[in-house]
Order: structure tokens, then C-alpha cells, then sequence
């Protein structure tokens, strides 16, 4: 609780609150989607989408996803309503934990409203087919602090379809599972512009289960990247994109990857990149060029 000239404002974490929170726990006595949700033990939600209908958009509303909470969803969660900050209590694997078995090809998690938050979700590889974990369809979404697992079924991470604009990814752990995903981050349209990826770290397990056609991602015109302070391990072309993207490719650690293969930086700007494809050895910076004086 912050007091600010007499008035107290609640605060969770580092975050000022100024609309209503929203308590979701799959395993507490009574939770259920019809409750207010107002409450952490006494009537909290079973479900993510039940907190999101309770939200106002524009209201900077929290969902708080307590530890423990588990869900198995059969189809996907949309988030559409627009402010609202999605934030999970617990550490590691017990994390809020979502485990999708969709029964046909769709997005785990699809993002229809803008200015949208998830900070400190455990997403486990899916069972069944997926086409992303993530579809970013709006305006300043954030990832943050969370764990993401693809497995054979999770062919890409997170889409940034034409209204992925300003999406901002931090401090992330992406893991590879087994394999089959084709891609981590991908970028589908050259309208969509301002993405930051910036301290994640990417595993793609082993040269076989790695991303088969690059971790991050963008084959098209796409504009203001900055990729900061990433490390990535395994697979092809970690970093690729097309000659027409832009941006800037700063600070990145690339392992395991095949020298001169593993970044394609289209046209933006580079500094001080390193990649090793063996054990042993010191890392090389790429692109090799230097610019003039």
C-alpha cells in the first residue's frame, strides 16, 4: 500500500493499482466463474477467462493468477478486453500453469484488445495441434518474465500478424521440448512494426528439435526492431530476416548455430552480436564488416 498525501493506493508488485483486481485459483474450496472474484480465498474464479470478463476495458483492471492455479483449456482464450494486466504468483514450474488440449488446430492465446499485459505464466508444450501459443492481434502487447514450452505440436510461439504493433517481449524463457516447431517469434506482416525482444533467453534442446526454420523471425517489411541482450542456443538461423525488415540487432549471444548462418540481419543496424557453432572456441562477432569512420 502506497500513501501518497493521505490517500492509499494498493500496489501489486511494483505496479500502482487504480481499477479492480480480479482473483483467479483453480484449486480453492468453491472457485468458480460465477463468483465476484474479489476475493483471493473466499470467492476467487476458476478460470483466466472468467477474470477477463470481469474486466472494464480501459480501466487498468488486474487478473492475479494465484500459485498453484492450474487450467487445461479446450479451446482458445481470447483477451479482449483493453488495459488489463495479467499477472501470475509463484516461481518456476509453479507458475499459473496452461496446458492446452484444443481438439482442433487454433492459437492458445489470442490477443484481440490493445494494451495488454501477461507477466509470469507457465505455458507447457501442447498434446494436441497448435497453430501459435500466442496470436498478438493488437497494439502494445507484453510478454514478460513467464515460461514457454514448445513441443512437437507448437509449431511457433508468437505470431505478429498486420495489428501487432509496439509488442514488447522481456525476460522470457522459450524451451524446446522435442521436436517439430518451425519458429519462436514470427513476424507476418510488413505493417507490423516496433517489436522488442529484449533479455530472453531461447533453448531449442538439441540441433534436431531446434526451430527448423528460425527463432526469430520476420519475412517481411517489417520496421523498428530492436532485438537486445537475447541469448539463443540451437537450431537454424537464429535470427533471420528478410533484406527489407529494419531495426536494430544489439548484444545477442547465438550458440550452436552454423557461423554466418545464424544471424541475417536484413537491413538493420548490428552491434557486437557474437555466435559459436563449438564448444571451446571464442565466439565471433557477426557481421564482420565494420562501418566506415
Amino acid at each position: 500500500m502506497l500513501n501518497i498525501s493521505g490517500i492509499k493506493l494498493p500496489m501489486i508488485g511494483e505496479h500502482l493499482v487504480g481499477g479492480n483486481v480480479f482473483f483467479v485459483d483453480s484449486g480453492a474450496n468453491g472457485a468458480n466463474d460465477g463468483n465476484l472474484g474479489v476475493h483471493p480465498t473466499n470467492s476467487p474464479l476458476a478460470t483466466l477467462a472468467g477474470g477477463i470478463s470481469k474486466c472494464t476495458s480501459d480501466n487498468g483492471d488486474f487478473v492475479v493468477l494465484l500459485p498453484g492455479h492450474v487450467e487445461t483449456p479446450i479451446a482458445t482464450v481470447t483477451i479482449d478486453k483493453s488495459d488489463i494486466y495479467i499477472i501470475g504468483i509463484g516461481h518456476g514450474k509453479n507458475r499459473p500453469k496452461f496446458t492446452f488440449t484444443m481438439g482442433a488446430t487454433g492459437d492458445n492465446f489470442n490477443i484481440t484488445a490493445d494494451d495488454v499485459t501477461i507477466d509470469n505464466i507457465y505455458s507447457v508444450a501442447s498434446g494436441a495441434a497448435q497453430t501459435a501459443i500466442i496470436n498478438v492481434g493488437a497494439a502494445q502487447f507484453t510478454l514478460k518474465n513467464s515460461l514457454i514450452e514448445q513441443g512437437a505440436n507448437n509449431l511457433c510461439a508468437i505470431t505478429l500478424p498486420a495489428t501487432a504493433i509496439n509488442t514488447l517481449i522481456l525476460n522470457n524463457e522459450f524451451n524446446v521440448t522435442a521436436d517439430g516447431p518451425d519458429l519462436c517469434i514470427d513476424c507476418e506482416s510488413a505493417t507490423s512494426a516496433g517489436t522488442r525482444v529484449i533479455g530472453n533467453y531461447f533453448n531449442g534442446m538439441n540441433d534436431t528439435n531446434a526451430w527448423d526454420t528460425g527463432c526469430i523471425y520476420s519475412n517481411s517489411a517489417s520496421l523498428e526492431w530492436l532485438v537486445k541482450d537475447n541469448v539463443i542456443v540451437y537450431g537454424t538461423g537464429l535470427i533471420q530476416f528478410t533484406a527489407a525488415t529494419k531495426g536494430m540487432i544489439i548484444n545477442n549471444f547465438l550458440g550452436e548455430g552454423t557461423i554466418n548462418d545464424a544471424l541475417d540481419p536484413g537491413s538493420c543496424m548490428c552491434f557486437n552480436n557474437l555466435e559459436s557453432d563449438a564448444v571451446d572456441e571464442t565466439a565471433a562477432v557477426w557481421p564482420t564488416s565494420t562501418a566506415a569512420a
